[in-house]
C-alpha cells in the first residue's frame, strides 16, 4: 500500500506535469463500473475547459484541485487501495488498461490514476484533519504535539508496533515505515505505547522515533530512485535500501498484519546520525518552528504552537462489543469461511460508525446472495468478488476508515445497478 513518501512522490509528479499545462477532458475508462462520485468532462465541466490540476499530500491521502476558468476550483480527496498510483503518460493514446481515471492534456500528454486491483476511490471535498492526524513530512510540530499530547490516552495502550498505525495519530505511516522506523530506534513493536512516549527511561528513543517518522519518508523522497513503484530497477534499490521491512523475523500483531523486527531489537542504539538528527528535530520542532519535506526548517516562516486543547484528540464515543477481529484474520485452516469473514467484517464496520444500516443490509444481502459462488444467484457472485477484495484489504491493511469508504462505494453502485 503506498505509504507517506508515496504518496507525495505522487504529488511531485503531478505537481512536476500538471504546473505548466492545461487540461480539457477527463475519462473514466471503465464508465461501466463508475466510482462514486463520478468525475467527466461531460456537462458543466466540458463548458468550463480548460482547467489546472494541483494536487498536496496529507499522511495517506492526496487532494487534487480543479480550478476553472472561472476561478471556481473542485476538490477531490483520493486514497489509494493497495496500489493504485498516479503516472504521467506523453502520449495520451499510449493503452493502460488499468486506469481508473484520466486527466486528458491540451497538449496531448494524460495523467492518470492507475490500479490494478481498482481499489482506490475518491470523494469531493477536503482533508478531515479530525480523523487523521497532521502529516509528519509537512507538519512536523503538530505532529509531534499531537503525540506527546495524547500518550496517556486509551489508544495508546498497546504496543507500539500497532499504535504507529493509528492514523489518528501517525498519518501515513504504514507496515513497511513502521518496521523501519523502529528498527532503526531499537525499540522493540511489543513496548506498550504509553511507555516509550511518557517514561523518562525512554525519552531518547521516543524522540528519535517521532524524528524518523519524519527523516525516513524524506530519504526515500530525496533520492529518486527509491521508488516503490517505480522501474524495476528502482523497485530493486528499494528493496536494497529496506533493513527490516521483509528482512528480519515476523509474526502476526493484533490486528492480522504481518509485523517485521530483529529478536535483540531492543537492546539496540540508534545510530549516532540519527540521534543527532532526532536532537536537532525535535528540539526544533518543539520549539515552534515551521518544516517544509525538503529535509530541512523552511526558511523565513515561524510557527504559531497550536493551542494544546486544540492538539488533544476527541473522547471517542463506546460502542457495543465487536465480533472478534482474529477472525478476520484466520488462515485458510481456521474455523472461518470466506462468507463468514465477510459477514463479521460488515457487523464491524456497521458497529464502528464505518456504514450505515441501510449499507449493512444491502451489503449482508450480497454475500448472501452470492454465497458459496457455485449456488450464488447471478450477477451477485461479481459483486461478492467485490466484497472479497475489500476483505483481503482489510486482511492486509486493518485500515477500518478505507474498506468502510470502498463498501459503501460498492453499495451505491449495486443498488444503481439493479434499479
Amino acid at each position: 500500500m503506498p505509504e507517506l513518501p508515496e504518496i507525495h512522490n505522487f504529488v511531485r509528479t503531478i505537481q512536476e506535469q500538471a504546473a505548466h499545462r492545461t487540461f480539457n477532458r477527463i475519462v473514466q475508462p471503465r464508465i461501466a463500473e463508475p466510482k462514486w462520485p463520478q468525475i467527466d468532462s461531460r456537462g458543466s465541466f466540458e463548458a468550463q475547459a480548460p482547467f489546472t490540476l494541483s494536487a498536496v499530500a496529507r499522511g495517506k491521502e492526496l487532494q487534487l484541485t480543479m480550478v476553472l476558468p472561472n476561478g471556481l476550483s473542485i476538490d477531490f480527496v483520493f486514497n489509494h487501495g493497495l496500489e493504485g498510483r498516479w503516472v504521467w503518460h506523453a502520449d495520451a493514446s499510449s493503452a493502460s488498461g488499468s486506469a481508473m481515471l484520466e486527466f486528458h492534456a491540451t497538449d496531448g500528454g494524460c495523467l492518470r490514476l492507475v490500479d490494478n486491483m481498482r481499489m482506490a476511490s475518491w470523494h469531493r471535498g477536503r482533508f478531515d484533519p479530525v480523523t487523521r492526524g497532521p502529516d509528519p513530512l509537512t507538519e512536523l510540530p503538530a505532529f509531534v504535539a499531537l503525540v506527546r499530547n495524547n500518550a496517556q490516552n486509551k489508544d495508546f495502550n498497546k504496543p507500539i508496533g500497532e499504535v504507529l498505525l493509528n492514523q489518528k495519530y501517525f498519518n501515513g505511516i504504514g507496515n513497511y515505515l513502521r518496521a523501519e522506523v523502529l528498527a532503526r530506534a531499537g525499540i522493540s513493536p511489543h513496548l506498550p505505547a504509553t511507555q516509550l512516549f511518557t517514561s523518562p527511561e525512554y525519552q531518547q528513543k521516543s524522540e528519535v522515533v517521532l524524528a524518523l517518522c519524519h527523516a525516513i519518508p524524506q530519504e526515500v523522497l530525496d533520492d529518486r530512485g527509491l521508488n516503490k513503484y517505480g522501474s524495476p530497477a528502482e523497485k530493486q534499490k528499494f528493496q536494497a535500501w529496506l533493513t527490516c521491512y521483509g528482512k528480519a523475523t515476523s509474526e502476526k500483531d493484533k490486528g492480522g498484519r504481518t509485523i517485521w523486527y530483529f529478536p535483540d531489537q531492543a537492546s539496540r542504539q540508534p545510530s549516532p546520525k540519527d540521534l543527532d538528527y532526532a536532537q536537532q528535530l525535535i528540539g526544533q520542532a518543539q520549539g515552534g518552528s515551521s518544516f517544509n519535506n525538503s529535509g530541512g526548517l523552511a526558511q523565513g516562516f515561524s510557527f504559531a504552537p497550536t493551542p494544546m486543547a486544540s492538539i488533544l484528540m476527541p473522547a471517542t464515543t463506546k460502542t457495543a462489543p465487536l465480533p472478534s477481529k482474529a477472525a478476520l484474520t484466520a488462515g485458510s485452516g481456521g474455523v472461518y469461511s470466506t462468507t463468514t469473514k465477510l459477514l463479521l467484517l460488515v457487523s464491524i464496520l456497521f458497529k464502528e460508525g464505518k456504514i450505515e444500516a441501510a449499507e449493512k443490509d444491502r451489503l449482508k444481502e450480497i454475500v448472501v446472495a452470492g454465497g458459496g459462488r457455485q449456488g450464488g444467484e447471478g450477477k451477485a457472485v461479481q459483486w461478492l468478488t467485490k466484497l472479497e477484495a475489500c476483505l483481503e484489504y482489510f486482511e492486509a491493511e486493518n485500515d477500518l476508515d478505507e474498506v468502510g469508504e470502498t463498501m459503501r462505494i460498492l453499495t451505491r453502485r449495486y443498488v444503481i445497478a439493479h434499479n
